[in-house]
């Protein structure tokens, strides 16, 4: 496998903030589950030394607008991950 790229959104705005259970449910598919594919793809990826990892996200994961905050959270734990992420993974690429 030489590419992998995820783009997983789930977000609920409401005038009120979001409940435990919603907010729960947005990291479960904006974060984990990226997390998830990527630790599926990787094995594959490390065989011939080589992959691309493409994780995209709107602006709204860079700043937190009012009623996203949730969301923008899910959205600036994938970037973070992916970061470390590449750090991790560069010995083994080209």
């Amino acid at each position: 496998m030489s590419c992998s790229t995820t783009r997983a959104s789930c977000t609920w705005v409401s005038l009120r903030p979001a409940a435990a259970l919603t907010a729960k449910e947005q990291m479960q598919t904006n974060y984990h589950g990226a997390i998830r594919t990527l630790q599926a793809v990787l094995p594959a990826m490390r065989a011939p030394e080589s992959g691309l990892i493409i994780n995209t996200s709107p602006l709204v994961g860079q700043i937190s607008p009012p009623f996203f905050s949730t969301y923008s959270a899910t959205k600036q734990a994938l970037a973070g991950y992916t970061q470390g992420l590449r750090y991790e993974v560069s010995p083994f690429g080209n």
